[in-house]
């Protein structure tokens, strides 16, 4: 709970960076503009739902956006990205980079953890245990046994 607390707390950071870049003049840049826009706005949402509902969806939905946003700044780093080169050297470059490998690094040790909680729940309880609070709880246990 508290690694995917501290990486939703470094997805809003990185939202919050590309929303000033955003609004300090990247707006301008055709493409790269708009992709700042929605990456402020989607990494936002993304951090809301992965501390509502600590799910590992919302764990690999985190770790899909931080994986593309680090991308993007590769690219953009290296050998451009829609006709827009830019480097360490621009506004915020350094401490985004920083911030974003380090919410993947913990996405990615929280999602290790929930899955293998997961695995020991279930090797805990034998199938034909499963089986048994199908009938004895009815639909609801059903939904447990899915997640």
């Amino acid at each position: 709970m508290v690694m995917i607390v501290v990486a939703a707390g470094l997805l809003v950071t990185s939202a919050a960076l590309h929303l000033d870049l955003w609004s300090s003049g990247y707006r301008s840049i055709p493409t790269i503009g708009p992709l700042f826009l929605v990456q402020g706005l989607v990494t936002s949402i993304v951090a809301l739902v992965l501390v509502v509902t600590r799910r590992l969806i919302a764990v690999v939905a985190s770790i899909a956006t931080m994986s593309g946003t680090i991308g993007g700044f590769v690219l953009a780093a290296t050998v451009g990205l829609f006709g827009f080169h830019d480097g360490f050297a621009a506004p915020f470059a350094s401490l985004s980079f920083v911030v974003e490998v380090m919410a993947a690094v913990l996405l990615v040790s929280a999602g290790a953890l929930i899955v293998a909680g997961s695995l020991r729940r279930r090797t805990f309880e034998s199938p034909g245990h499963q089986v048994e609070q199908l009938f004895d709880d009815g639909p609801a246990s059903v939904l447990s046994i899915r997640r």
